[in-house]
């Protein structure tokens, strides 16, 4: 970015929220990449990765050589401000260009905010910066698949010719559309993470959620816990690994019997499980949208959906709603009824 565009940049999305004391560059650049990972590691793993990637955006927004280097840059009382005003600029350019979503610039300025409330707990001499949000734009489909195509992915799990693949499978499958878990929270689950009572099916998991570092207590149904006991049953026996999902089958190699599944492998395994039922591309997250409205087709309240969805603002539980009843639709047919044609 050039210097005339970072110039151009509106200070005014940049609030101060107490002056800094004046400091040398020496001093900003006191905070060390071991500082940045211990801040990380107290984070939960879906947040520190994207704060990682929010500082790494800093970095490379302003040519720092380091996130040692940018947090130092950030954390500066003059040259931070000029630094955030850059930054922004370049989100917003990635925005119009369609390159990232609101969402995502948000994320990476809430990073930097973060990190400088963190710096500032640690008692260094900087500013504590707050950022204005780019406005976002609600989903825009929120009801995922349809129930019938959520069944065909259970049945195709339990036929699957490979058991110990499929018995993984079905229990990922009913944590995220039985019980509505992020992919996040489920990759992230251990086997310790189970509830039970000796052999008795699991009753809950305890969920690093979003937004949180101690762990919750999310209560699953019975037809969950019975497929978590069948995938425990069968997970290979020679894992190194306290992940409660792993790799299965032919794919695993010496390296991989001791990786939990990421988000990532996670989303291509359930991509592979909706072709072997034969049924287009499928993201996990459109199960937890499935589990969300199918909650609110069953007759559960807006509250009790909330609650069900763990969603820290009742007001994204309303858009299920209204995807599902189409409720604005219906007002608005109300209403034109009202209006007429506009004769007499």
């Amino acid at each position: 970015m050039s210097a005339a565009t970072a110039r151009n940049s509106s200070p005014a999305h940049l609030v101060i929220e107490r002056p800094a004391p004046a400091q040398s560059d020496a001093a900003s650049n006191a905070f060390t990449e071991s500082d940045i990972e211990r801040w990380l590691g107290e984070k939960a793993t879906t947040t520190a990765a994207a704060y990682r990637a929010g500082i790494r955006a800093l970095q490379r927004s302003i040519g720092a050589p380091s996130p040692a280097a940018a947090a130092g840059t950030l954390l500066h009382p003059t040259a931070g401000p000029r630094a955030i005003a850059e930054f922004r600029a370049a989100l917003r350019a990635d925005l119009e260009a369609g390159a990232i979503s609101a969402a995502t610039a948000n994320l990476r300025l809430a990073a930097c905010a973060a990190l400088s409330r963190h710096a500032a707990e640690m008692g260094l001499p900087a500013p504590r910066l707050e950022f204005r949000r780019f406005p976002a734009r609600p989903y825009r489909d929120t009801a995922g698949p349809d129930i019938s195509i959520v069944r065909r992915l259970f049945a195709a799990a339990r036929a699957d010719a490979d058991r110990c693949r499929g018995c993984r499978d079905e229990a990922m499958l009913a944590l995220l559309a039985r019980r509505g878990l992020r992919r996040g929270e489920v990759a992230a689950l251990d086997t310790t993470d189970l509830e039970r009572n000796g052999s008795a099916r699991p009753a809950a998991v305890y969920i690093r959620a979003k937004g949180h570092t101690e762990r919750q207590r999310v209560s699953i149904p019975a037809a969950a816990g019975e497929a978590l006991l069948r995938w425990l049953a069968v997970r290979p026996a020679d894992a190194s690994t306290a992940a409660l999902f792993i790799p299965t089958g032919r794919g695993r190699s010496a390296r991989t019997r001791g990786a939990r599944l990421t988000t990532r492998s996670l989303a291509n395994a359930l991509a592979a499980l909706a072709r072997r039922a034969g049924l287009p591309g499928l993201r996990p997250h459109q199960l937890r949208h499935f589990a969300v409205t199918a909650a609110l087709e069953t007759g559960a309240s807006i509250r009790d959906a909330a609650a069900f969805a763990r969603h820290a603002d009742i007001r994204t539980t309303t858009l299920y709603d209204d995807a599902r009843a189409d409720i604005g639709g219906r007002v608005a047919e109300t209403l034109s009824a009202a209006i007429g044609t506009g004769g007499e």
